[in-house]
């Protein structure tokens, strides 16, 4: 069983008649799949899995996936969560915009041939950050004025750094040593190091785990055993 969440480039992979579920990262260019570090292992056999739509995920949480594991006599739910230090702001880098709910084509266009894009929507609690104010200046409400900055005096020629002013205007003789030394360093060239860039990616600490028993279904009628094998098991509300 194959779900592919578009928002995080994710591919989870579920396994009938076992307890696994695995997640692979999908990339444009090569490798093309990337397998997750941990994989989930449940304590019972799966019969079939869904996935929770993506605006029905604790994002405050960190939760990027949850999927509703059908075993043989309940429905178990299964979250992935990526560790972060602080969990009381959103994370935009783990949540981008999502599809919306609402349609983009009524049914008379959709028969009429017509193409839509289904609107996204913003997964921040909070919605959109309002625009920042212009601070104001400080200086005109003292009445304090900034300190002037006095240009240099004229006729009068800095310094260089390293030479002492020679008398009656006349230029210094250059040392040999320095002559030589600045020859050497234009002629060398170094040569450019080689790095081996390591592929990061913002969800190498993520972690899937069983949610807690008060959120699970249990008790439910034994499933058919006439089951087809491509079926999925049950399917999650869009």
């Amino acid at each position: 069983m194959l779900f592919y969440d578009e928002d995080s480039k994710m591919l989870f992979v579920a396994m009938k008649s076992e307890s696994t579920l695995m997640f692979y990262e999908v990339s444009e260019k090569s490798p093309y799949l990337s397998q997750g570090p941990n994989v989930y292992r449940g304590a019972e056999q799966q019969k079939g899995m869904g996935m929770v739509p993506k605006r029905a995920v604790n994002v405050m949480s960190c939760q990027i996936a949850r999927f509703l594991q059908l075993t043989q006599n309940s429905i178990i739910p299964v979250g992935y969560h990526v560790q972060r230090k602080s969990q009381s702001e959103f994370h935009s880098d783990l949540f981008p915009d999502t599809a919306g709910s609402e349609p983009a084509l009524t049914a008379d266009q959709w028969c009429q041939g017509q193409n839509g894009k289904v609107a996204k929507v913003s997964l921040d609690p909070k919605g959109q950050p309002k625009a920042a104010s212009q601070p104001k200046s400080h200086s005109k409400q003292n009445g304090t004025k900034s300190p002037e900055i006095r240009p240099p005096s004229e006729g009068k020629s800095p310094t260089p750094v390293g030479k002492s002013p020679t008398p009656g205007g006349k230029s210094p003789i250059p040392d040999s040593r320095t002559v030589s030394e600045e020859s050497r360093s234009s002629s060398f060239s170094p040569t450019p190091k080689v790095l081996n860039i390591v592929r990061s990616s913002k969800f190498r600490h993520i972690q899937g785990g069983t949610l807690h028993r008060s959120t699970h279904i249990e008790k439910l009628p034994k499933l058919s055993v006439a089951m087809p094998g491509d079926s999925n098991g049950f399917q999650v509300s869009q």
